[in-house]
């Protein structure tokens, strides 16, 4: 699963090309050789020189699921790494995060050195060349580096502030030096053209996931989608050049073997060179039986011909993400209206055509509303276990046609998200006995075990709703101390739209102001 990020195959070359820098990779261990491991005392080691991950001088984490924190302590404890940033002394390895956890840190706070806010070619880079400079130094004063290195825009040092509380309730960070910066914003890149990509990656010597070759074609997105924390922590929009891409597709699968590359970004099909892009590609894979994939595709900017041009190398269905079957999400029915739509249109187009349709497959998903911070939604109370059932039953009994498959997201793990999503530091300790009464793979349906949850929760004197309850909007928010570049104002006149059922228009339509311009970067697409 791990080989299938690319964000590691990126950051594993980014630091692999410093050249006093050495970059290995290590994994979490599944139940069965995490039992092993234990019981003959072997220590998690990396996959290129099989060294203790103690050895190294910092180990790095990239969090893209709040419900893999447990993982983060079995990779330390079966390191030999103590669990507690207070316990680790100044010659131990640093611990490292980054990725979307990173925005709201808080409850893994006390187990982390450096967290890393946004995107990590360029800051990755800075970081370790101020370690180099306090390793060659000969100093041992882990808290004068960690002092230091604050001060590198994009990185934050937890244990520089202590948690406030008032009556129950999360009452900001005070600073525990002078030096430490009352906000830190978050890192971007300003010019994807010249930064570095991996177009001769690792690739693994078995099966993995997502068993391509990647190109990410930009970052950001235009829509700004309510509920969506990708959609606003990403911004602003910047564009790879087709003719780039088409280099780098090219040398990719020159370099590796995959009979499949897939474009990827937040929503495919608005990237601007998109159809210049996969016919230059399609041209140069032609006779190679290699396939293009495009996934995040959208109804309202879909192209036929370029379907016409992928399906040329590549047979397979087609995903579209609607969002919601109405423009507000309150209306449930609206879902299961889309899908007879749906299903009405397929059987409307084979009798004008005057041909015999096979049985269509039509599947609808919905997850549960987990209010994310740094969206529009964020103050919003997330809905309660009860509330959760009676709009999936609801739904359920809408959907009787046997064309029309329907799944829903587990809601036990989807209380337990958010609840990781939203806390503060007081859930660090509820996190570290579950990991030590043995919960990790939080993700895996399997490995979940709610009710356990909810036991330790209640024995550290926290609730369910302190954590999903609905903030005020002056409240102080755990992640306050966090700068996305998109305003607070921003997100809550998007909040008073959603309530007034209003759209925002895409920002290719019209910029509305969302405050990502003050990275002086990417594209602004006002008229």
């Amino acid at each position: 699963i791990g080989m299938s990020n690319l964000a590691l195959q990126i950051l594993y070359k980014v630091m692999n090309d410093i050249p006093y820098c050495y970059c290995e990779r290590v994994f979490s261990p599944w139940h069965d050789m995490d039992k092993i491991m234990r019981e003959k005392n072997i220590p998690l080691y990396s996959l290129e020189t099989y060294s203790p991950i103690n050895e190294f001088d910092a180990i790095m984490f990239t969090l893209g699921y709040e419900m893999c924190y447990t993982n983060v302590l079995q990779v330390l404890d079966l390191g030999g790494i103590p669990l507690r940033q207070s316990d680790r002394k100044s010659d131990d390895t640093l611990v490292i995060v980054g990725g979307v956890c990173a925005y709201n840190i808080e409850p893994m706070a006390p187990f982390i050195d450096i967290a890393i806010l946004g995107e990590g070619e360029e800051v990755n880079v800075e970081l370790v060349q101020a370690l180099k400079e306090y390793k060659d130094s000969g100093k041992k004063d882990k808290m004068e580096f960690l002092r230091k290195i604050s001060k590198i825009p994009g990185v934050y040092i937890p244990c520089l502030y202590e948690a406030k509380y008032e009556d129950g309730k999360y009452a900001g960070l005070t600073k525990l030096y002078d030096e430490a910066p009352d906000r830190i914003r978050k890192r971007i890149v300003s010019d994807l053209n010249n930064v570095s990509y991996p177009t001769n990656p690792v690739v693994s010597n078995m099966r993995v996931v997502h068993d391509r070759a990647y190109l990410e074609i930009f970052r950001g997105c235009i829509r700004g989608c309510r509920f969506c924390q990708a959609g606003y922590i990403y911004r602003p929009v910047r564009e790879k050049s087709a003719e780039l891409l088409c280099r780098q597709g090219i040398e990719i699968e020159k370099n590796t073997g995959f009979d499949e590359l897939g474009v990827l970004s937040l929503s495919t099909s608005d990237y601007t060179q998109l159809g210049d892009l996969t016919s230059k590609l399609l041209d140069a894979y032609e006779g190679r039986h290699t396939s293009l994939s495009v996934p995040s595709l959208r109804i309202d900017n879909f192209a036929l011909d370029l379907m016409e041009k992928v399906s040329q190398t590549r047979k397979s269905g087609l995903t579209f993400a609607p969002e919601a079957g109405t423009q507000r999400l309150r209306d449930v029915k609206g879902i299961a209206d889309l899908a007879y739509k749906i299903e009405k249109l397929y059987f409307d187009i084979g009798r004008e055509k005057n041909i015999k349709m096979r049985k269509p497959e039509i599947t609808v998903s919905t997850s549960l509303f987990i209010p994310k911070p740094f969206t529009a939604f964020q103050w919003e109370q997330q809905n309660t276990m009860e509330q959760f059932h009676e709009k999936q039953s609801y739904l359920r009994s809408l959907i009787k046609s046997r064309n029309i498959k329907y799944n829903w997201h587990d809601f036990e793990s989807s209380i337990w998200e958010g609840i990781l999503a939203r806390a503060d530091r007081r859930l660090a300790d509820v996190i570290e006995e579950g990991y030590r009464t043995g919960h990790i793979y939080d993700a895996w349906d399997d490995s979940f075990r709610y009710e356990e949850w909810m036991e330790i929760l209640t024995k550290h004197g926290l609730t369910w709703e302190m954590f999903a309850r609905d903030y005020n909007v002056d409240s102080v928010l755990p992640w306050d101390h966090i700068d996305i570049g998109v305003t607070r104002n921003f997100l809550l006149k998007e909040r008073e739209r959603a309530y007034e059922e209003v759209v925002t228009p895409n920002c290719r339509e019209k910029c509305s102001g969302c405050g990502a311009t003050c990275f002086k970067t990417g594209v602004c697409y006002e008229k």
